[in-house]
Order: C-alpha cells, then sequence, then structure tokens
C-alpha cells in the first residue's frame, strides 16, 4: 500500500495489473474477477447470516486482508490455473483438430503417391510403346490372327463341304 491509489481503479485492481505496463494480461483480468467473486461472496454472506449490508468496520477488515500480499498471490495463482485450464482445453481441441488435418492430409498424400505410381507406369509404357515399330508390330500381329483364322474357318468349310470325300480317303487308309 505504499503506492498512492489512483481513484478511477480499486487497489486491488492496481496491485494485480502493476506489472503488465499497462496492458492488463488475461491473467491479470482473471484475477481481479475472481477478487470480484470474492467480495460478491463477502457481500452475500453478510446479508444471508445479518439480513444486512456490511458495516465499514467489516468492509475495512475484509479490505486489509484482500490486500495483504499473501490475498493477491492466492488470486493470481487462482487465475493462473483457470487461465492454464482454459488454454489446455483449448490447445486440446486445436492440438486434436490438427492431428486429424495431419492424419487426413498424410492418407491424401498416401493416394496421391499412388495415383502419380500408377500414371508414371502406364504413361512410360504408352511412350514405351508409342512409334513405327510399335505399329508395325501390331499391324503384324493382327494380320496374322486374320489369315489363321481364314485358314481355320476355310478348313472347316472344306471339311464340311467335302465330308463324303474325306470320309472315304480317311476308309481307304483305316480299312
Amino acid at each position: 500500500m505504499s503506492q498512492p491509489r489512483d481513484p478511477k481503479y480499486s487497489w486491488v485492481f492496481q496491485e494485480l495489473t502493476k506489472n503488465d505496463q499497462g496492458q492488463f494480461n488475461l491473467e491479470s483480468i482473471v484475477a481481479y474477477t475472481i477478487y470480484k467473486k470474492h467480495k460478491i461472496d463477502f457481500i452475500n454472506q453478510i446479508k444471508n447470516r445479518h439480513n444486512r449490508d456490511p458495516e465499514d468496520q467489516e468492509w475495512l477488515i475484509f479490505h486489509t486482508q484482500c490486500e495483504l500480499e499473501s490475498s493477491l498471490k492466492g488470486f493470481r495463482d487462482q487465475a493462473t490455473l483457470v487461465v492454464s485450464n482454459l488454454l489446455d482445453v483449448a490447445l486440446t481441441a486445436e492440438i486434436s483438430a490438427l492431428e486429424d488435418q495431419a492424419l487426413l492430409e498424410s492418407k491424401v498424400n498416401s493416394e496421391l503417391a499412388v495415383v502419380n505410381t500408377k500414371l508414371t507406369t502406364i504413361d512410360g509404357y504408352i511412350n514405351e510403346k508409342k512409334g513405327a515399330g510399335w505399329w508395325f508390330s501390331q499391324v503384324g500381329q493382327n494380320f496374322l490372327v486374320n489369315i489363321l483364322t481364314i485358314f481355320i474357318i476355310g478348313g472347316f468349310a472344306t471339311f464340311v463341304l467335302n465330308f463324303n470325300k474325306v470320309s472315304e480317303w480317311f476308309g481307304k487308309l483305316f480299312p
């Protein structure tokens, strides 16, 4: 209480925020909120027990206790715990979302790698097969298949048309 009090702010507020360099960080604001809750509880306790508002002597005792360094430290410690828990909850949700996103990205990248490998293989096969040599080999293969088909169908047709001659010939061979 060696500091002169600024009438715009309570002395407790000034003490809880004195190291904030005018920025009023979250822990200091939460500590002051905890102090205000403590003050409301004090008022409600007097009203419930005695059916009246606190008297000047009770206010003096209350303020003297709240202005103790140990009380201020208690408000700060509670605020640190509240802010820490709040950040834990927020960060846990964010970490979980980031892990889910990383897993999804990993799966997508894995599938993309498989697709790229297949595309590269297909592209290589197509490029390998292109050219005049490939074209002539394909035409040659088709020509051979067509010739074989003609001989098979022609042979079968000849056999059917000349069945009597063929059976006589087999009869002479195998009497």
